[in-house]
């Protein structure tokens, strides 16, 4: 009997390029497609009310021959992890989601990944480790096909490609209306052009890709936390979380520049919406790192919930993130050996 199972891949540094590009490939590109677009194999054509976690999913392929296979690229995870429907050799392993606290189980076996298109994949991994689960909790289930790690980790994606290509990679995500792909580069060619305006600010060591906030301006208000705020940069959240006092601080400042009034008992997770569908309204929102500011759009800092539109920043008690909408139509770049990330405004499309 078949049973769906969860698998975590290790890609080992051999790779097999096909041989007119293996002189002149410094790198790899990847199409991502949000979870939310009609290009996307999860798309509903109805609108829900409450919007997908805004999910950017890779196709991949995996075994001989190859099976298709989509799971979400996130920052946020070290393993690559997808759920596979073939049972394997016995050995055991444990594996847990940081941010859901979902526990997997499983076994570990080797098998081939590609990248690209089924009949002609632009890169081969030929002895791949899977690590594959057997106790599955629900969370783990409910991601779709599964979650391709592009952390620091030595089992995510970038780390094992990272000596082949280059430490470095980035990717530019486009928002979910759009009918394109969004780009993710490894290596060498995912570098920001030097004509755009970038804002370079240092990782702080930490187990997930964390820079240092100092402050928040909505219009020329500029608010601080009673201290420097660490937020994770995660392309596997939707949207931003900050803690409380700044939160607190943020709402009230936009609530204040806007001149209509709130809704009431906005839906969950939201703090923040108006019955409106016109954006012209928002203040500009700027973030402050410890080295330089990323100056957002209102189109990274709205989005649409039925017939209302929130402000995409939302409190917690955790861990605050910058999420995916914040980073769309930004260029991000993430130097493993320098240990930065950048943020060029760009136009994704061009990618």
């Amino acid at each position: 009997m078949k049973q769906l199972l969860l698998l975590a891949i290790v890609l080992f540094p051999l790779l097999t390029l096909p041989s007119a590009e293996s002189k002149t490939v410094n790198g790899l590109t990847i199409d991502l497609i949000h979870g939310d677009s009609p290009l996307s194999p999860f798309y509903k054509t109805k609108t829900a009310t409450i919007p997908n976690n805004g999910d950017y999913f890779m196709k991949i392929f995996v075994g001989t021959p190859p099976v298709v296979l989509h799971a979400i690229a996130d920052t946020g995870s070290d393993h690559i992890s997808v759920q596979y429907s073939e049972a394997v050799s016995q050995c055991r392993y444990s594996l847990s989601s940081y941010r859901e606290k979902s526990i997997t189980e499983g076994d570990l076996v080797s098998d081939t990944i590609r990248f690209g298109s089924k009949d002609g994949p632009l890169l081969t991994t030929p002895k791949t480790t899977l690590e594959c689960g057997n106790l599955n909790t629900e969370n783990f289930k409910s991601i779709g096909k599964g979650v391709v790690g592009l952390g620091a980790g030595p089992l995510s994606l970038v780390s094992q490609l990272s000596d082949k290509f280059g430490h470095i990679f980035s990717y530019c995500l486009l928002p979910h209306n759009v009918n394109s792909t969004s780009k993710l580069k490894i290596g060498r060619e995912s570098t920001i052009p030097p004509f755009l305006a970038v804002t370079t600010t240092p990782l702080v060591p930490a187990s997930r890709y964390t820079a240092v906030l100092t402050g928040v301006s909505v219009d020329r208000d500029n608010l601080k936390p009673p201290r420097s705020l660490r937020i994770v940069i995660d392309s596997g959240s939707r949207l931003t979380y900050l803690t409380n006092p700044l939160y607190g601080h943020i709402q009230t400042a936009v609530a204040d520049a806007v001149d209509f009034e709130a809704i009431d008992n906005p839906p969950a997770p939201y703090s923040l919406c108006f019955a409106l569908l016109r954006t012209d309204f928002i203040p500009s929102i700027t973030f402050h790192l410890s080295k330089g500011d990323i100056h957002y759009p209102t189109s990274n800092i709205l989005v649409k919930v039925g017939g209302n539109l929130c402000l995409s920043i939302v409190p917690t008690n955790g861990i605050s993130t910058l999420g995916s909408l914040a980073q769309t139509n930004l260029k991000v770049e993430y130097d493993l050996q320098k240990k930065t990330v950048s943020f060029a405004p760009a136009d994704c499309t061009k990618e």
